[in-house]
Parts: C-alpha cells; structure tokens; sequence
C-alpha cells in the first residue's frame, strides 16, 4: 500500500515534494504524490510562490483511496490546510506525519498567517508526528525551550 506526500513543489529538489519522492524511492516506498503549490527559487532563495487551483487540490485528493499514510508539507494558505485536514478526517489513515514548512530557509513566508491559525485548529490536532523546526516549534507552540516546545503538542 503506498504512502501519499503532499507538499509544495521545489524546482531544486531540495525540499517538498521532489525531496519526499526521492526518499520514498530511495526506502522503496510506494507513493502517490499530490502538489499544494509552486514556488521560483533557487538553492538560496524563493523568489515566489504560489498555490496549486483548488479545484485541481480537490480533484486530486478525491481520486485517492489506496494508502496507509500522508506526510504533509508545505500548504499554502487556510483553504488549502481546510481541504486537507476534511480529507483526512473523511479517508482516516494510518498515520499523518505533518512537517509544519512556515518559511524558507531564507525567510520567505511559505504560509499565510491564516494557514497557520487553521493548521493549529484543525490539522495538528489530527496529526500523528509533526516536525516542526526550531523556529517552526516556537511559532506554534509560543514556547521557546526545545523540551517545552515538545511537550506542546499533547
């Protein structure tokens, strides 16, 4: 049974969906894969960003039904989180694994600040693991000590 990634789409490879792909191929994982946006960046730096069309997000989601569990990446902004989390709630897999992906490496914003109150409300609370880095744990959680910031998602 495969595992589903959804993520933001990094031309690099170095992060998102092309980077989940390469790891699941290299663990010989099979996947479904299911973009939630673009990004322009180099290796240094994203230049833009923008979101796959919800209907396409839709369509995409409701055409799955054979997997055991989801990582999930980069989302973009509410309605994306939204249409994300109801997925889940309806296919209830084995596990989420939610990388909460807030800003680039060199700080651009890969998230609205709605999309972040809507994955606190409604995507964490159904999420197994969550991955979250330093800076990504002391935004969520408003703690700054890394063992509080892990205590804060129970």
């Amino acid at each position: 049974m495969n595992v589903l990634t959804i993520a933001g789409f990094d031309p690099t490879g170095g992060a998102g969906i092309l980077r989940d792909i390469s790891i699941f191929n290299s663990l010989g994982i099979p996947y479904n894969a299911i973009p939630t946006s673009l990004t322009i960046q180099t290796h240094k730096k994203v230049i833009s960003a923008s979101a796959i069309s919800l209907k396409y997000l839709k369509k995409s989601l409701s055409s799955l039904n054979n997997f055991r569990g989801v990582k999930i990446g980069m989302l973009y902004n509410e309605k994306v989180v939204k249409i994300i989390s109801d997925f889940l709630r309806k296919m209830t897999p084995e596990f989420v694994v939610l990388d909460p992906v807030i800003n680039s490496s060199s700080g651009y914003p890969l998230i609205s600040k709605k999309g972040i109150c809507e994955m606190k409300k409604n995507l964490i609370p159904i999420s197994d693991f969550i991955t979250p880095n330093l800076e990504e744990g002391k935004l969520l959680t408003g703690k700054e000590d890394i063992e509080d910031i892990s205590k804060g998602w129970a």
